[in-house]
């Protein structure tokens, strides 16, 4: 439900039509992008894993207390697509890993 909410902003915005929308909501979709961007940049550095704009997005709009923070949503990616033990080339014949529901879809990224 949430995510439905969350979804029709972000279109409206990438067509062009942030001028439509009042101030407040687009500070809080520079808010989203910039936790987005975050999120991304950590997961990166960790465990050289990007997580799409979608799955981040995603994962804010689920309000989930332990996910609050960047660190934590990155954390939690990198802890689902990289566990311990598990070799690379089963993980990539596997579903996609799943954190509080959400698919986790992005890609690994040269160190």
């Amino acid at each position: 439900m949430k995510t439905a909410i969350i979804a029709p902003v972000f279109a409206l915005v990438l067509s062009g039509c942030a001028g439509l929308i009042p101030q407040n909501v687009n500070t809080a979709i520079n808010n989203v992008n910039t936790t987005v961007a975050e999120v991304q940049t950590i997961a990166r550095a960790v465990c050289s894993f990007v997580p799409t704009a979608a799955t981040v997005s995603s994962l804010l709009s689920q309000w989930i207390p332990g996910l609050s923070t960047p660190q934590s949503i990155a954390t939690s990616i990198c802890n689902a697509v990289a566990p311990a033990g598990v070799p690379a080339a089963r993980r990539a014949r596997s579903a996609p890993p799943v954190v509080a529901g959400v698919p986790i879809h992005g890609r690994f990224v040269p160190r």
